[in-house]
């Protein structure tokens, strides 16, 4: 048994073996340094939003997830170097800026594949928006002051007024004691006093 042992040990050294390590291998995500923009972001003007990104093996892309605050569907955007720096910037257009705000999360890969969120789709970043009319919100109203005159279309007791009048012409052209009169019609034309929204 001792000779087949040294045969075999003979054996292997004489055919070579080749093991690699990569010892260079990146598993590393990027790194990404992230600052609020603003603390309440304005209707009146674009939000860019912006992050420092390095990683040793280098970045390949940056990407912006946002939503409105309280929806479910995520935009993307991709967020460019500026100037071949470090730093990545994105732009969210004003008219997506809408009240109550801008949830959002960042997005970098690097080169080996690697990738890491500040933020994420279930705990994203936000911003409360101002400046804007709420999708649900209830329409504007009118404020009257002490001193001021009531628009004469929003009082009640105009289309009351309006009401009673309609009802006695109806009345009153039902009950015509001309005979060889076919009856009428009575057309009335305005602004409605009643909206539907």
């Amino acid at each position: 048994m001792g000779g087949a042992i040294r045969l075999l040990c003979s054996l292997l050294t004489l055919v070579p073996m080749h093991f690699s390590v990569a010892a260079d291998e990146d598993t590393q995500a990027p790194q990404v340094q992230h600052h609020l923009p603003v603390d309440m972001a304005e209707k009146t003007g674009p939000l860019a939003i912006s992050a420092t990104v390095t990683d040793s093996g280098g970045v390949k892309t940056v990407e912006l997830y946002y939503r409105v605050k309280g929806t479910e569907t995520f935009r993307v955007r991709t967020m460019n170097p500026v100037a071949d720096s470090a730093l990545y910037t994105a732009v969210v257009d004003e008219l997506e800026l809408i009240v109550p705000g801008l949830e959002y999360y960042i997005q970098a890969v690097d080169q080996a594949g690697n990738t890491v969120q500040h933020g994420n789709p279930f705990s994203p970043l936000s911003v409360p928006v101002r400046g804007a009319v709420a999708l649900d919100s209830p329409p504007p109203t009118a404020a009257v002051t002490a001193g001021s005159k009531k628009p004469a279309a929003t009082s009640t007791w105009v289309w009351v007024a309006v009401g009673v009048l309609v009802t006695g012409a109806i009345v009153a052209a039902a009950n015509k004691d001309d005979e060889s009169s076919d009856g009428g019609t009575i057309v009335i034309s305005g602004p409605s006093p009643w909206r539907f929204f």
